[in-house]
């Protein structure tokens, strides 16, 4: 004779109870989002390089030759370079140098070997670069005065890195030679990284006033 089932014992299966687990869901959400609010992206405009060859463009009226500003980062400092002669531009002072091929600004050590500590008793050779932001914000301003009745429109400068030049260095490069600031030259790094943007009113809207805000990767070419 078969046994009977045991009294008591309820074999219907309950649904799980989720109500804890939404409980937690909804508190971590708005720790989520606060978090994410909290962070800034900053995006800048470059170009990248174009190669090829292109259209054949249109006879123009006048055949002036593009500026092809250009700014080379390497070891040795930096250096500025343009299709047309800078030196009606740009006279020589302490630091910088004028020539046919270009401007250069000269630091007494723009690249060396620093020891760094990464752990106990124990230091590496790191490679440490200085820029000499304050005079290349400077220069530019003033070739930017210097050619705004030959190119008035020409917002466009090339950006020519060795390749072991840290992405830092190039952002700083970049974000100094996009806007106008307080004053058109600086001596003191101090007084530079404390300067705000120079704004103007445009269509009742209030913009930074740009400088060089184009900002497109080439190939270095000493």
């Amino acid at each position: 004779m078969a046994r009977s089932r045991k009294k008591g014992i309820d074999d219907k299966l309950e649904d799980l109870n989720l109500v804890p687990i939404m409980n937690l869901v909804v508190c971590l959400i708005p720790m989520v989002l606060l978090g994410t609010a909290l962070v800034k992206v900053g995006v800048i405009n470059v170009n990248a390089p174009n190669f090829g060859m292109g259209k054949a463009s249109e006879e123009k009226e006048d055949d002036k030759k593009p500026l092809n500003l250009t700014l080379l980062m390497g070891e040795k400092g930096l250096m500025i370079k343009a299709s047309i002669p800078l030196s009606a531009i740009i006279k020589p002072t302490d630091g910088v140098e004028v020539s046919e091929s270009g401007i250069t600004i000269r630091e007494k050590e723009p690249f060396k070997l620093v020891d760094v500590e990464v752990g106990k008793n124990e230091t590496v050779k790191k490679p440490f670069y200085h820029y000499n932001y304050p005079v290349l914000y400077s220069l530019l301003a003033q070739i930017k005065d210097g050619v705004k009745d030959q190119y008035p429109k020409d917002t466009v400068i090339k950006l020519g890195i060795d390749a072991n030049i840290p992405v830092k260095h190039i952002i700083e490069a970049m974000d100094s030679i996009r806007f106008r600031l307080e004053k058109d030259s600086y001596s003191k790094e101090d007084d530079f990284m404390e300067a705000s943007i120079k704004y103007e009113e445009i269509d009742g809207k209030r913009r930074p006033i740009p400088l060089w805000p184009d900002v497109m990767f080439a190939a270095k070419v000493q």
